[in-house]
């Protein structure tokens, strides 16, 4: 295994592996609308909850300038408009939440990719993609959270 040391000095600590994560999302048909809306606003509070108390962590652990680095997601699980496009594919084309999630961030990260004059946005991309997978990736243990940090949309 290789590594990049980051800083100098000598840590003991249970290694976490960093990776890129090949998730599907797959598409599919719901019955139950007004459920699969519930669902989703279920996960957006959990997930709005979640980013707090890692914000609150970081704040505490590192210092406020790092944990500012969530506020970009905290505003995205508050637009609206990205929000209303989610519940409009849930609702309008009766499908589960995680593709309309992962079909809606897609947009906005091919948006933010092809801003040229505004690299602040452009590299808000990741923030969005982040956010997009908290639903689906198996988080770390250390801040003792469950296994999934927004366990209400999935399954």
């Amino acid at each position: 295994m290789k590594g990049i040391i980051a800083s100098p000095g000598m840590a003991l600590a249970a290694p976490f592996m960093i990776s890129e994560y090949g998730i599907v999302v797959v598409e599919r048909d719901v019955t139950d609308v007004s459920g699969e809306l519930a669902r989703f606003r279920h996960a957006v509070a959990d997930c709005n909850s979640e980013v707090e108390k890692l914000k609150e962590y970081v704040n505490a652990s590192i210092g406020e300038e790092e944990a500012e680095i969530l506020d970009f997601q905290l505003l995205l699980l508050d637009d609206t408009d990205f929000i209303g496009k989610i519940e409009e594919i849930i609702s309008v084309r009766a499908l589960n939440c995680e593709y309309a999630v992962k079909k809606v961030s897609d947009e906005y990260i091919q948006y933010l990719e092809e801003l040229k004059d505004n690299d602040y946005l452009r590299e808000r991309r990741k923030d969005v993609s982040d956010l997009s997978l908290r639903p689906q990736i198996p988080r770390p243990r250390p801040l003792r959270w469950s296994r999934f940090v927004c366990r209400g949309c999935h399954n």
